[in-house]
């Protein structure tokens, strides 16, 4: 008669995340074309920074109004106004990215195309930095068959979160897009231990 030893058996599954890209590289229409397997479909799995600290300023003038009171100080009549003003401020560690998806699964749009006045194709990209705020993006763009060029930022004056902001930051050169690619790979690796088999008298 055989007897057969209890088998212990284990099984373990490895998440693995990856990324293609050791450091943080430029965001140029070359690495979409010929370096990202899928091109645009596949940006989205990009997570972006970038290259300068970026501030936007919103400000509203308080028109006087009959009702205003106004003050008398030193002999000069003064009426009280004022203003509103609220500032953002993105630095260039904040992580932001494209969105192909809200909150249901709906599919949003991640970018744009316009061809310039010298007929030359451009491609703009809506950037996100918060997760609940679907409409609120800032632009992005870049001469698509210019393999170098960068993804700069679009305009001097945005429309962000239906307010008019104005973009400030340090230097001549416009802000751009950093990228670095993240890639998830499910790994599955199980361990079994062989019972053995005994042969008896």
């Amino acid at each position: 008669m055989r007897k057969v030893f209890p088998s212990f058996v284990t099984a373990s599954v490895i998440i693995f995340i990856l990324s293609s890209c050791a450091s943080i590289e430029v965001l140029t229409p070359g690495f979409i074309q010929t370096e990202l397997d899928g091109g645009l479909v596949k940006l989205p799995r990009c997570q972006f920074y970038l290259n300068k600290d970026v501030t936007l300023i919103f400000t509203e003038k308080k028109e006087t109004t009959a009702k205003d009171k106004a003050k008398i100080n030193k002999g000069t009549v003064v009426h009280e106004g004022g203003k509103e003003e609220d500032i953002i401020k993105i630095h260039r560690s904040t992580k932001c990215a494209l969105r192909d998806k809200d909150k249901k699964g709906n599919s949003l749009e991640y970018y744009s195309k316009e061809t310039d006045p010298n007929g030359q194709e451009i491609i703009i990209l809506h950037i996100f930095f918060q997760p609940d705020k679907e409409n609120d993006f800032i632009p992005f763009q870049a001469a698509y068959n210019d393999v170098r060029h960068r993804f700069e930022l679009y305009g001097n004056e945005i429309n962000y979160g239906g307010r008019p902001y104005t973009v400030k930051y340090a230097g001549n050169d416009r802000p751009y897009l950093r990228y670095k690619y993240i890639e998830r790979i499910n790994d599955k690796s199980s361990t079994r231990t062989l019972p053995g088999l005994r042969v008896e008298d």
